[in-house]
């Protein structure tokens, strides 16, 4: 898959995912106390955030990289079958190569395995 597949296949899957907690928001959003409902915010904020605030890969520590993807993807209401395509989207260099050589031809790679790969350094 070339860089801009990849990209539009990331925009794609953001887009998605954030319709869903647009949808989520709107029907849980209570009235404040003054009767105006809580803000919603924009479908565009939600992918820019998301991106923004996922941390980057830098292979000093995959535990500790691991537990923040962990914690990035409940806070972004991540669906299993879009966190490895998120998560490997933050890898650099000898980890995006390491990454294409390992699942380039893999139809579906499960977060579980992504984990413990990256885990034991396999």
């Amino acid at each position: 898959m070339d860089d801009g597949a990849f990209i539009r296949e990331v925009n794609k899957i953001f887009s998605e995912i954030n319709e869903k907690i647009l949808t989520f928001r709107a029907r849980w959003s209570r009235p404040d106390p003054k009767g105006s409902t809580n803000k919603v915010i924009s479908s565009s904020n939600l992918v820019e955030s998301a991106i923004q605030n996922f941390p980057k890969f830098d292979r000093s520590d995959p535990k500790l990289w691991i537990r923040k993807c962990d914690r990035a993807f409940l806070l972004h209401l991540i669906p299993q079958d879009q966190k490895v395509l998120l998560a490997s989207s933050q890898f650099e260099k000898k980890t995006e190569i390491w990454y294409q050589l390992v699942y380039a031809r893999r139809v579906v790679v499960t977060w579980r395995e992504f984990r413990r790969q990256l885990w034991t350094g396999s």
